[in-house]
């Protein structure tokens, strides 16, 4: 017997269900425990992302990318620590070729509001540049962070800074963050 769920179709002739689109592959197998809740209206039929035989991650992170050679990054340097919304940020690190072939790295800055008063990301991309340098070679990389990389909307639809914490990361994509650090807006 099969129970229509709008677009989906929930079998319960079997001891797992499925829950699909007409026609298409199963995108989410749903535990017993969880089928009376769905029919409940507590668990929302699109809250997953996956195929059954997938893990729900991407194949390639943002910004990910191949090379012939490799690199280190080190020395992050956030300044000032402490910040007016008004105000700016530096952050500088360095980036060194240690493979033996010459190659462009793209290094990425993400910044996230640790404790923000809506929701925010994760973390979001706030700058990008690419470097090339050649095997051995070292390069400072730098990027300036100011009230437009740091503003969001508020409750009431209002750009704004607000004060806390925001963590730093670079690295050569979202998946491979090499450097971390922080600086707070007051």
């Amino acid at each position: 017997m099969s129970i229509g769920q709008g677009f989906y179709v929930i079998d319960r002739k079997e001891k797992t269900q499925y829950a699909y689109p007409q026609d298409k592959v199963p995108l989410r197998q749903f535990l017993d425990s969880e089928i009376d809740l769905l029919h409940a209206g507590l668990v929302a039929i699109d809250q997953s992302d996956d195929y059954l035989d997938l893990t729900g991650m991407p194949l390639f992170p943002f910004g990910f990318g191949l090379s012939y050679t490799t690199f280190e990054y080190s020395n992050l340097r956030i300044s000032p620590a402490e910040v007016a919304a008004s105000g700016h940020v530096t952050v500088q690190c360095m980036v060194k070729n240690t493979g033996d072939r010459m190659g462009d790295e793209v290094v990425q800055l993400y910044v996230r509001d640790v404790l923000g008063s809506v929701a925010r990301p994760v973390m979001e991309l706030k700058g990008f540049t690419r470097v090339r340098l050649n095997p051995g070679a070292t390069q400072q990389v730098t990027f300036t962070l100011g009230p437009n990389h740091l503003r969001m909307l508020d409750v009431d639809r209002r750009w704004i800074v607000e004060p806390g914490v925001f963590r730093v990361m670079v690295g050569a994509s979202s998946k491979d963050i090499r450097l971390r650090g922080q600086f707070t807006v007051r």
